[in-house]
């Protein structure tokens, strides 16, 4: 009998435990701090960064999450190209990105919406949502870690991976049945993200 007791005490403590880490932050609307707050890019040898125009998160008191985030593609940026030393590589590659793989003057809207974040464990939640980029909408999912501090709300994804032919971005596309460039040059579909928000409850 004791050890039938014992053994919900720790059913109980354990449940208590992980019930109370995965505790979302107090409901509310959450507005993206813009300066603070970026999408990570890596493709192939190149990396940068993709900011934000404006976002919310909205946390009802039932544990629903979602959110709306725009990103301004004409801040697009190359930073594994150092300006002081390589500024005009560093300028043809991300005009090269911005117009002739993103076409942003075609396509310059971009947005995420998020409709669903369930925990995992911990303070870890898989996030899925819809990115309309390139005229396309796509389901993106991901886990990222949820942290809550005196009204300021940080969602970091863990890295993750998105084809980029998905969304109609063939430029230099491997997949191509016949290569776009003169040279045979090609650019990996695979493209790596994590994202870094920071959100003030308002």
């Amino acid at each position: 009998m004791k050890t039938k007791f014992a053994g919900a005490c720790i059913v109980i403590i354990t449940f208590w435990v992980v019930w109370t880490a995965l505790q979302l932050p107090p409901a509310g609307t959450y507005r993206l701090d813009t300066g603070k707050s970026e999408v990570y890019w890596k493709c192939d040898k190149h990396n940068g960064i993709l900011p934000f125009k404006k976002g919310f998160l909205h946390i009802r008191k039932n544990g629903d999450i979602t959110g709306k985030f725009d990103f301004d593609l004409s801040l697009f940026e190359v930073k594994d190209l150092d300006s002081a030393k390589y500024g005009t590589a560093k300028m043809i590659l991300e005009n090269t990105l911005k117009n002739e793989f993103f076409e942003i003057e075609k396509y310059p809207q971009a947005v995420f919406w998020l409709y669903d974040a369930r925990p995992i464990n911990d303070s870890i939640f898989r996030i899925t949502g819809d990115l309309f980029f390139h005229g396309i909408t796509n389901c993106v999912e991901f886990d990222g870690k949820l942290d809550y501090r005196q009204g300021v709300l940080h969602l970091k994804s863990k890295p993750f991976y998105i084809d980029r032919t998905d969304w109609g971005v063939y430029r230099l596309s491997p997949s191509l049945p016949v290569a776009d460039d003169e040279n045979g040059w090609t650019v990996t579909d695979s493209v790596r993200i994590r994202v870094d928000l920071v959100l003030e409850r308002e």
